[in-house]
Order: C-alpha cells, then structure tokens, then sequence
C-alpha cells in the first residue's frame, strides 16, 4: 500500500508537471503567436515608411529640382543684366585719380608741344641750309661755267 500510495503521489506529481508544462507550452505558443503577429505588423509599418520615405524622397526631390532650377535661371538672368550693365557703362576714375590722369595728361601735353616746336625748329633750319647749299651750288658752277667754260667744250671734242 505503501507502495501504491507512492506510486499515486507521484503519478499525481506527474500530472501536476504535465499541466504545469502544458500551461507553459500554451504560453510559449501564446508568446509565439504574438511575436509573429508583431513581427508581421512591424514589417508592414516598415513597408509602409518605406513607401512613404519614397514618395516624400520624390516629392521633395522634384520639389528642390524646381527651386534649384528657379534659382539658376533668375542667377542668370542676373548674370546677363550685370554682363549688360558692364558694357554699356564707361569707366570714370575716381576723383583723386581723375585730378592726377588730369594734370599727367597736362604736363604731356606741354612735353609733346615742346618737343614739336623743336622738331619744326630744326626742320625749317634744315631747309634754310638746304637752301642756302642750292644757292651756293648754283653760284659756284654758274661761276666756273663762266671761267671755264669755252675750255669745257674744248674737251669734250677732243674727247
């Protein structure tokens, strides 16, 4: 009996653990099944976000291509009116350099007059010495013609 009675307690032992571990599969399959549906909820947030980090990547890509491409075109529009500007402006020195290109352009000009009025000076020297070598020249053969003149011809017959 002793026996028996032992072999019913943990026959009763038995079935205790069988139903401890039983509620512990039951909640291990609970604990599974929630993982999964959790997992499976996590992946379609994940789908989700990525569909939408796409479409907002896109729509603002578009969106900066737009406004990049706005602002190249008003960049060159600004561009063309400066390059525009530029040419048709002369330059003007500022007023302490226009003061200074004013008198360098005055002292030059009384060098190059100076340096004129020489240059004519000479010139017409020259030409008085020019002259005066003409005459000269014409007095001396109109002279020696005249002195020499009958023997000059002589000469050339013989000759």
């Amino acid at each position: 009996m002793n026996r028996m009675n032992r072999d019913m307690d943990s026959l009763q032992n038995s079935e205790q653990a069988l139903e401890k571990l039983q509620k512990q599969l039951e909640e291990a399959k609970q604990a599974e099944d929630a993982a999964k549906s959790e997992k499976q909820n996590l992946e379609k947030m994940l789908q989700d976000s990525k569909c939408e980090m796409t479409s907002l990547t896109s729509a603002y890509s578009e969106s900066d291509v737009t406004h990049y491409k706005e602002e190249i075109k008003s960049l060159k529009t600004q561009l063309e009116l400066t390059q525009a500007a530029f040419k048709n402006t002369c330059y003007l020195a500022p007023p302490g350099l226009q003061q200074w290109l004013q008198l360098t352009y005055e002292l030059e000009q009384k060098s190059y007059d100076k340096k004129k009025m020489s240059a004519e000076k000479q010139l017409q020297q020259a030409r008085e010495a020019c002259e005066k070598l003409r005459k000269k020249r014409s007095s001396l053969i109109g002279a020696f013609v005249s002195t020499h003149g009958k023997t000059l011809s002589r000469l050339r017959r013989c000759g």
